[in-house]
C-alpha cells in the first residue's frame, strides 16, 4: 500500500468510528502501516480565566487527559480495539487546525475522515472536513 500514516480523526459519532474501521480494513495485512486515532482537544484561551503560563498549561493537561479518556471509553463502547493504534490528543484552539497540525507533524500520508452527507458541499462535508479538504496538501478520504 502507497500510504503507511494514516490519521483519523476522532469525535466519538458514527460516521468517525465508520471511518476509523475503514482505516483499519485499508491497514489490516500490511506490513508497516500507522493508523493514528487524533481527538482535538480545546484550549480555550481567555475563557479558561487563566493569565499565568503555569496555571494554564496545567489547565490543559486537564483537558487532554480528560479529552483521551473520553475517546478511549468512545472507542471501547464501539467495540474497536486500540491494539495497534497511535490514540493521540492534540490541544488546539481548532479542530481543523489541531488536525493540520498533528498530519504536518507526524508525516502522516493519508487523512480518512467521516462526513454527515447532507445538504451541500460544506453540509455535505461538514465544516471541519471542508477545512482539511481545503488547507492540506495530502490525500483526504471522507467516509460516510
Amino acid at each position: 500500500m502507497k500510504y503507511k500514516n494514516l490519521l483519523v480523526p476522532f469525535d466519538g459519532s458514527e460516521h468517525a468510528v465508520n471511518a476509523l474501521e475503514a482505516a483499519i480494513d485499508l491497514a489490516d495485512g500490511v506490513e508497516g502501516v500507522t493508523v493514528h486515532v487524533l481527538r482535538v482537544a480545546e484550549a480555550a484561551g481567555a475563557e479558561s480565566g487563566l493569565s499565568d503560563y503555569d496555571g494554564f498549561e496545567v489547565y490543559l493537561n486537564r483537558r487532554v487527559n480528560a479529552a483521551k479518556e473520553a475517546m478511549l471509553a468512545e472507542l471501547a463502547q464501539a467495540n474497536i480495539s486500540t491494539d495497534g493504534l497511535v490514540v493521540a490528543v492534540e490541544p488546539s484552539y481548532s479542530p481543523t487546525e489541531g488536525i493540520i497540525c498533528y498530519a504536518e507533524d507526524h508525516n502522516v500520508d493519508l487523512i480518512v475522515m467521516g462526513r454527515r452527507g447532507v445538504g451541500a458541499l460544506r453540509g455535505m462535508l461538514g465544516s471541519v472536513s471542508y477545512g482539511i479538504l481545503h488547507n492540506v496538501d495530502i490525500p483526504v478520504m471522507t467516509v460516510k
